[in-house]
Formats: C-alpha cells, structure tokens, sequence
C-alpha cells in the first residue's frame, strides 16, 4: 500500500504568501553564502516575511491587480 503524498503548502497558498516563500529562500541562500548562523538568519527572515506581507496586504486594491496584458504589435 502506498502511503498518501504530504500536502505541500505552496498548493493552498495565496499568490502574497508564495511570493514572500520565494523571496526569503532567496535571500536565506544569500544569507547563507554570507555564512549567517542559522539563528540569525531565523530571525532576519521572519522580520522581512512579516514586512513583505504587510507592504503586499496593505492596499486592497494590490488584488484587483491582473497579470501584465500582451502588447499588441
């Protein structure tokens, strides 16, 4: 019998948290390569995560924005 696959959370994410995901993997490789501890790094993320989420979440009308729209040539 085959066990059932872990949920993933990027497949019940909003588009404002999976935007945040991939920006602070980004910046914790690069933290990372600085040779950041662990410790440190927990705590610079978390403090950019909670900003980022509240810049994206601030202004209701951030949602009503749509993908870019084709240039007609």
């Amino acid at each position: 019998m085959a066990a059932e696959p872990t949920p993933n959370m990027r497949d019940h994410a909003s588009i404002e948290h999976l935007l945040v995901l991939a920006n602070i993997e980004g910046m914790n490789a690069e933290f990372i390569h600085m040779g950041l501890p662990q410790g440190e790094r927990l705590k610079r993320l978390n403090q950019i995560a909670i900003r980022q989420m509240q810049t994206l979440t601030a202004h209701p009308t951030a949602r009503q924005l749509g993908p870019p729209q084709e240039k007609k040539v």
